[in-house]
């Protein structure tokens, strides 16, 4: 029921999920909020990865856990997530910075062994459809291969959100 809800968020960052693994060789991972959960509607993983990945199309997951999940959290409405993380006791405070970032980022939260950087994918009525993330294998002596997945997870969530008509990005950048 979720899913048929946000099929247009597949059918748009399908493409550009692909894409940017091409060009990029780097992980994606496309989540929906589904009641207090999230489903993965769309994963295009690479190489080394992939192997280590816990995600699958299909799978649900808890929304405190997981770059994808965590960010359908953080930008949900205040009063889901205050009474989400109320009901789980979790501290607001770590889905504020991620807000205030525009990201957030996860190290070895949901797979063991993997980061991932999640960003918010809103549609033309700029609401809050699925989260996006890109990831690899944790590295933490590497803080310059994080940045870059920054940069470039931006890039593809700013690309998405264009297409689905939102201007979230242009809104954050002023």
């Amino acid at each position: 029921f979720c899913a048929v809800h946000r099929l247009d968020v597949k059918r748009i960052a399908h493409d550009f999920l692909w894409k940017f693994h091409e060009r990029t060789k780097i992980s994606t991972y496309l989540t929906i909020p589904c009641g207090n959960q999230s489903l993965c509607v769309d994963r295009v993983v690479s190489d080394s990865t992939g192997r280590l990945s816990s995600v699958f199309v299909g799978g649900v997951y808890p929304l405190f856990r997981g770059a994808s999940n965590r960010v359908l959290l953080a930008f949900a409405s205040s009063q889901f997530q205050s009474n989400y993380l109320n009901s789980l006791e979790l501290a607001e405070e770590d889905f504020k910075d991620a807000r205030a970032r525009g990201y957030d980022i996860t190290h070895n939260r949901l797979t063991e062994g993997l980061f991932a950087v999640g960003f918010p994918i809103y549609n033309s009525a700029n609401q809050l459809v699925a989260g996006l993330s890109v990831g690899g294998v944790d590295d933490s002596e590497r803080p310059d291969v994080v940045e870059k997945y920054i940069q470039q997870g931006r890039q593809l969530a700013v690309e998405i959100n264009n297409q689905m008509g939102s201007n979230y990005y242009s809104r954050i950048s002023d």
